[in-house]
């Protein structure tokens, strides 16, 4: 039995997490362990009482921009990391938008760590969602290098998804 001031500021707590808007970063890459996680980050939603902020975040790695100058022009390679980004992002935000989720979508280009790090703060997130394998070959079996980062680094709650 929990003492009865324990039991008070569990109601407490209750009361003003309910009346309050949480804000999640989610950061997806569009692979299928990606989308594996945005199901269960689903399920995990359900559980809260209020309907978080959810602001969804592709972050491309930046192509090596001697190479992509080179050959491309700024505009054919700022519309290449959108139209890269909107995929990324399309069947996650598809999959929250059923469950009733309004999502805010957000694209970068950047170093994907510290991208994540860097948003979660600009956009006061209380925690940060993402999957946790990668596209490497022993992603089923290990830690992705990005979720690995973020994780180590982070100074807001981390949640990984299987």
């Amino acid at each position: 039995m929990l003492p009865p001031w324990v039991a008070a500021c569990g109601r407490a707590l209750s009361v003003i997490y309910e009346n309050m808007t949480i804000n999640i970063l989610f950061a997806v890459d569009g692979s299928s362990g990606s989308l594996r996680a945005a199901r269960t980050f689903v399920e995990h939603l359900r559980m809260l009482r209020g309907k978080p902020k959810v602001h969804m975040l592709h972050v491309h790695p930046p192509l090596p921009i001697g190479l992509a100058f080179k050959h491309l022009p700024r505009e054919a390679l700022d519309r290449h990391y959108q139209e890269e980004g909107e995929a990324a992002l399309e069947k996650s935000q598809s999959l929250l938008a059923e469950a009733g989720i309004t999502v805010i979508s957000h694209i970068h280009v950047g170093p994907p760590a510290q991208t994540i790090l860097q948003q979660a703060v600009t956009l006061k997130c209380s925690w940060i969602a993402l999957g946790r394998n990668g596209h490497g070959v022993m992603s089923p079996f290990s830690l992705g290098s990005i979720a690995a980062r973020v994780l180590q680094t982070s100074e807001i709650p981390v949640v990984l998804f299987p």
